[in-house]
């Protein structure tokens, strides 16, 4: 009898830290985030390379009438390069944000949607060697945002 008494106690011990976790890897889910929109708005490659894995894909689809569409890609290297060209923002960066959203996480895997003032992300991340990693963005344009 006394050791079903200990039990609610046990589940505890165990939620809590669970929970710790948990906030952990919203938190450096949404820091990286936050980072990459950061590094776009500012124009600043080398902040863009922390956040993007060497193998990121940044992609898009366009309706041109066809049953495939159009997609228009973007590697990591091409993004990095965007980003240095990229005329500087005189704006803070925070201003364009509008919401971060956190959809999933599932062990190593999220996902994220990143909503700017402009346009709508759909960031895969992957935390490898501990940290995470975006790996694959699906973007479409707001057409408020035009």
């Amino acid at each position: 009898m006394k050791i079903f008494a200990l039990l609610p106690g046990l589940a505890v011990c165990f939620i809590v830290p669970a929970q710790a976790q948990i906030d952990k890897e919203r938190f450096a889910i949404e820091s990286v985030t936050q980072e990459y929109l950061q590094a776009w708005y500012e124009g600043n490659p080398q902040l863009m390379a922390t956040v993007v894995h060497p193998q990121m894909a940044k992609k898009i689809v366009f309706d041109t009438g066809n049953k495939n569409g159009a997609l228009a890609y973007l590697s990591a290297e091409d993004l990095l390069a965007q980003t240095k060209k990229k005329r500087v923002q005189k704006v803070n960066p925070q201003d364009l944000i509008r919401s971060i959203t956190i959809l999933d996480i599932y062990h190593n895997a999220a996902i994220v949607k990143a909503e700017t003032l402009n346009w709508i992300d759909y960031l895969h991340m992957a935390k490898i060697s501990g940290k995470w990693k975006i790996v694959n963005i699906l973007w479409e344009l707001k057409s408020e945002g035009l």
